[in-house]
């Protein structure tokens, strides 16, 4: 006869999300082990007890979310940027920051006015993709001069790190400025051979521009057609984006932005202080959630195979409820 107690599995991984949502909370005072143990029974080992034997104690290691921060189109000098950056602050998550650090121009006196002020403290927590705004300064120099390796190569303005079995992919939206988009561009031909290094990774990529958006002010942008199709083929989760000065969720989108259950998940998170913008009257098939009225940043926890979501709204106006969990999509096909 056997006999496990306290079997970890699928309320090990509620517990974890359920932790990671705490942790976008005020006022989280639970540890991750007290939310193992409420939702196991358990102190968090298990007692396997094989016919007359006597129980063996075994210790399971839990896996703990790696946690990001994401958000774009940040210090404007006349926005909420302040109120953001005060909340970044509260938190010691890397951030991945989807375009235009600094309005209007992105120039070196637009970065020492109104970003370095609010961000210059924490520049080696960002990781950072350019903006159309970064590049009314020639060549976003300014743009790679603040932000150094973590943005890539000047000129180029993609890379790739990795984490707890995530691949995760920045890359340049601006394509004239960097020979294009399409196949057998420099940055085609390099998220190509990225996506087939790591065939086995859940992925996040981030750009600035909406490949799809419910947006009065923006169009979808479809030379990035190449890149987001390349993206789906290798499966990707999430795809962060700014640019619209609001919050927008998609359902799963597949290569044409109808919804698909192997899709990519979109969200726009431009919500990083730069005054907030219109949606057009008829949301695109697919938003799942709009807010124009909240100023914030999207807080992530991966977990090998899974991830979860959070907004944290950083103003009193702010009244947009939006999180969640999701496996990867490489883990239910």
């Amino acid at each position: 006869m056997e006999t496990i107690v306290g079997r970890r599995g699928r309320r090990s991984r509620i517990a974890v999300f359920a932790f990671a949502a705490c942790l976008g909370a005020a006022g989280c005072s639970q540890s991750l082990d007290d939310y193992l143990n409420e939702t196991s029974g358990s102190t968090g080992d298990e007692t396997i007890t094989t016919g007359g034997e006597e129980p063996v104690e075994t210790t399971t290691t839990m896996p703990v979310p790696v946690e990001f921060i994401a958000f774009g189109d940040a210090a404007d000098c006349r926005g909420r940027d302040a109120e953001v950056a005060a909340l970044v602050d509260e938190s010691e998550a890397d951030i991945l920051f989807v375009g235009d650090a600094a309005y209007p121009d992105g120039s070196a006196e637009d970065f020492a006015n109104c970003f370095l002020p609010l961000y210059g403290d924490d520049l080696a927590r960002f990781h950072a993709v350019p903006g159309d705004n970064d590049y009314k300064t020639s060549g976003a120099s300014e743009f790679f001069s603040v932000f150094g390796t973590s943005a890539g190569a000047p000129g180029a303005g993609w890379f790739v790190f990795e984490t707890n079995g995530w691949q995760i992919i920045g890359m340049n939206s601006e394509c004239d400025e960097v020979g294009g988009c399409d196949e057998g561009s420099p940055q085609y031909q390099w998220l190509q051979a990225t996506l087939a290094a790591a065939p086995d990774a859940c992925r996040l990529a981030f750009w600035q521009l909406p490949r799809f958006t419910s947006s009065a002010n923006y169009q979808e942008i479809n030379r990035l057609g190449p890149l987001y199709d390349l993206l789906y083929d290798a499966r990707t989760d999430l795809l962060l984006v700014g640019n619209s000065h609001h919050y927008e969720r998609f359902d799963r989108l597949g290569k044409d932005g109808s919804t698909d259950d192997r899709g990519i998940r979109n969200i726009t998170v431009g919500t990083g202080g730069a005054p907030l913008t219109e949606f057009a009257p008829e949301p695109r098939a697919g938003s799942a959630v709009r807010n124009n009225k909240s100023h914030g940043f999207l807080r992530l926890s991966l977990l090998p195979n899974e991830y979860s979501w959070t907004f944290v709204g950083a103003t009193e106006q702010s009244d947009l409820v939006d999180s969640g969990a999701s496996s990867c999509v490489k883990s239910e096909s």
